[in-house]
């Protein structure tokens, strides 16, 4: 998920130029199935993903004396409860939206408050307009929390990868096909849209598209764990069948129209 990927950056290269895809499929495993099924989603599947990195500094010093200083981390704090109120109360229901931030330094001590707080997130949407509103309103927040506290907050937001969309049409066909080459009812219909990032999204938004998932999860009795657990680890009878899958697929695909 880590911007910018490979997809845009074959895109601009031309690796398409000279013989362009009528279809592109994509296959991404998927812990929760199990190893020999396959699953589906028609639409916008997941989400666009962006980086956003803040600095906030104040004037660090004893934590004894607050009153002499301008503490980056109380309103670091401050700034985070902020941003949390843009999903839970700014954002109309069934709009799917994720705003994390998972990384938090600030570097003091028990009596020391630093003179700077490091802050590290992402946001996650579907919606491209909600996306542009959302990168306005942590700007005003930024802004806003730098003149209540006396401190700077410094923004700075990577854009990442658009949202995944699989072509309706490409992936009717793709889920008609595995249900052709699985076994009875291996090929499921994915109820869930997800909110995590793919760059094959990229590819999504040039050419008609699909990305579906290898189910991977262990049948022998093994603990299955999640995508980037670091105990993560497949049953390896799904080898064959993404390999078979993917090959029947297209076959499938280059013997017929869409």
């Amino acid at each position: 998920e880590k911007s910018p990927g490979g997809a845009i950056a074959m895109l601009k290269e031309g690796v398409f130029d000279k013989y362009k895809p009528d279809v592109i499929l994509a296959q991404h495993v998927f812990p929760d199935l199990p190893a020999g099924f396959a699953g589906f989603k028609a639409g916008y599947y997941m989400a666009s993903s962006d980086e956003i990195y803040i600095t906030v500094t104040g004037k660090g010093g004893h934590g004894a004396l607050p009153h002499k200083l301008k503490d980056p981390l109380l309103a670091s704090a401050h700034l985070i409860t902020s941003m949390e109120q843009i999903n839970s109360r700014i954002l109309k229901a069934g709009n799917p939206s994720v705003l994390t931030f998972g990384k938090f330094i600030a570097n003091g001590a028990v009596n020391i408050i630093p003179d700077k707080v490091e802050i590290e997130g992402t946001f996650r949407a579907m919606d491209d307009d909600w996306r542009k509103e959302v990168h306005a309103k942590i700007k005003e927040v930024c802004k806003g929390i730098s003149l209540t506290f006396g401190v700077e907050a410094k923004l700075k937001i990577v854009g990442g990868y658009p949202s995944l969309y699989n072509n309706p049409k490409v992936t009717e066909k793709a889920h008609k096909l595995a249900q052709e080459f699985l076994p009875k009812n291996n090929a499921v219909d994915l109820e869930d849209i997800r909110m995590t990032a793919e760059d094959f999204s990229y590819f999504g938004k040039a050419y008609p598209s699909c990305m579906y998932r290898l189910g991977v999860g262990h049948t022998d009795g093994k603990a299955t764990y999640p995508l980037h657990s670091a105990q993560f680890d497949i049953d390896e009878k799904a080898y064959e069948t993404g390999i078979g899958l993917m090959y029947h697929m297209v076959m499938g695909f280059l013997s017929s129209k869409i």
